[in-house]
């Protein structure tokens, strides 16, 4: 038996398949023309990548679109003490990042 398949927007539907990617979406039935159609889903979109704005000792602080991220991470090798010390030597290095970004933004 055969069924014929009605496909919004074959184009970039045929582009995309071509490409060799997968192609999400929506197979129904038409209730005006009762017809089995398929529509794509869009495009995902995007994401902007995060920013570097210092490089600590032993992480990062990055700037998104909408949060200051950081990470830190210590070798477990290290002493509790000396972990604890470079845990607070990596605080005060982003505090003063944080600060100086205000600055920066003020100005």
């Amino acid at each position: 038996m055969k069924k014929y398949v009605f496909m919004i927007d074959i184009t970039a539907l045929m582009c995309r398949v071509l490409a060799g990617k997968h192609v999400q979406g929506v197979l129904y039935l038409d209730d005006e023309t009762r017809r089995l159609t398929f529509r794509a889903n869009s495009e995902p979109q995007e994401r902007a990548q995060d920013e570097l704005v210092k490089k600590t000792p032993w992480g990062w602080v990055r700037r998104s679109k909408t949060r200051l991220k950081r990470y830190s991470s210590v070798p477990l090798d290290m002493t509790a003490g000396v972990k604890l010390a470079a845990f607070d030597r990596e605080n005060e290095a982003v505090k003063d990042v944080v600060v100086d970004e205000e600055l920066i933004e003020f100005c």
